[in-house]
């Protein structure tokens, strides 16, 4: 199985101005969908696709077998929150509102730890957040 977030609606000339300013300066790159390897065909085919969720951090995304969930970063009207979708339909199932539209929630290309408590370790370029 994989997955795959849908590319920048306008994107800049480098990285940094992708990963930084986009859902603030321009629209971001809203989509993630889920493939699964079908055998038979020797092929991947489109399991679900999630429109409302968007990748503008180029966040690396967890997937936990033992509850079912893939959690990604989002970036909502301007501010930042994490969000948990099915794994097997794609539904947002549960979401976490960071505080602020500070670009310290950014997580690009962090990786997210889930700990025994509950709580969210997540990686970024400016901070480690928990």
């Amino acid at each position: 199985m994989t997955w795959s977030a849908l590319p920048y609606p306008k994107p800049v000339p480098d990285i940094w101005g992708n990963a930084m300013t986009a859902g603030v300066t321009r629209p971001a790159p809203f989509g993630v969908q889920k493939f699964t390897w079908n055998p038979q065909t020797n092929a991947f085919e489109k399991a679900w696709l999630n429109h409302e969720v968007d990748n503008t951090d180029v966040m690396v995304p967890v997937i936990s077998a033992k509850n079912g969930m893939v959690y990604l970063a989002n970036q909502p009207n301007g501010g930042y929150e994490y969000v948990g979708l099915d794994w097997s339909t794609g539904a947002v199932k549960a979401r976490w509102p960071f505080p602020d539209d500070s670009r310290q929630w950014n997580a690009y290309g962090g990786i997210t730890g889930l700990l025994e408590d509950g709580d969210l370790l997540i990686g970024g370029a400016f901070a480690i957040k928990r």
